[in-house]
């Protein structure tokens, strides 16, 4: 069986640029993607749906469990990731980050491929491995129950695996990079995805 995910982001006024509540602004706009894409894809009328969440926080659809989704949002940038496949998504804006947090997250292996390199270039690795450690997380619905270190990536040109990515954990991986964001999705299953912007 052929399984596609379509992974929909689209940009938003950054944090510094809104006044108001943030968190709120972004989950509304959340709201609008996650309807639209279940339109698309499933026929389902957004205004209908139902959402609860697993013991340990992980949103799904009452009564519709083969429509999976999932939502990420950084600073600018609201992703929602939608198919008929556990999925975990996230996205982050490439930032400085502080360098000791690498103890508590990453391998001695990912360290040296973070910091093999010119400082934006340890940014956007840095980042391009923790939205995949993430997108992990959120695929299994444990969250950070699950320590990072144990989510260990290697990351080659098109090498071994899809897209280059082997990881310690069973799952199946797949990122683009739009500008300066980094976004990464985890699929129980292969998917064909589809990154669409705009919606």
């Amino acid at each position: 069986m052929n399984h596609q995910v379509n992974v929909y982001y689209k940009y938003c006024k950054e944090k510094e640029n809104y006044i108001g509540d943030y968190h709120r602004y972004q989950r509304e706009l959340a709201d609008k993607i996650l309807d639209y894409g279940l339109k698309e894809i499933f026929q389902i009328d957004g205004a209908e749906k139902v959402i609860e969440r697993f013991s340990y926080g992980k949103p799904y659809l009452k009564g519709k469990e083969q429509c999976q989704f999932n939502i990420s949002n950084t600073n600018g940038m609201v992703v929602c990731a939608i198919g008929d496949v556990e999925i975990g998504v996230d996205a982050e804006k490439k930032k400085s980050f502080r360098k000791a947090i690498l103890k508590k997250c990453a391998t001695s292996l990912e360290r040296k491929y973070i910091l093999d390199g010119q400082e934006a270039e340890q940014e956007s690795r840095f980042f391009q491995l923790w939205t995949l450690k993430e997108s992990y997380v959120k695929m299994t619905g444990e969250g950070l129950r699950i320590p990072l270190q144990e989510v260990a990536f290697t990351v080659a040109k098109e090498e071994a695996g899809e897209n280059g990515i082997i990881c310690s954990k069973a799952g199946n991986f797949y990122q683009y990079q739009e500008k300066e964001y980094w976004i990464s999705l985890c699929a129980k299953e292969k998917v064909t995805v589809q990154w669409i912007p705009g919606v």
